[in-house]
C-alpha cells in the first residue's frame, strides 16, 4: 500500500487546489480537511 501525503501542500502543487476544492470538484461535499491532515499526518 502507497502512502498517501494528503496534506494542502501537496495538492496545491498537483491539482492546482486546496483539499477542499478537491473534493467539491469529486462532488464530495463534506468538509473533511482535519481529518485528511490527520490520517495524512498518520501515513506520513
Amino acid at each position: 500500500m502507497h502512502a498517501v501525503d494528503l496534506r494542502e501542500d501537496w495538492y496545491r502543487e498537483r491539482l492546482g487546489t486546496s483539499v477542499d476544492g478537491f473534493l467539491e470538484a469529486l462532488g464530495v461535499s463534506v468538509p473533511l480537511p482535519d481529518i485528511l491532515n490527520r490520517c495524512g499526518e498518520l501515513i506520513i
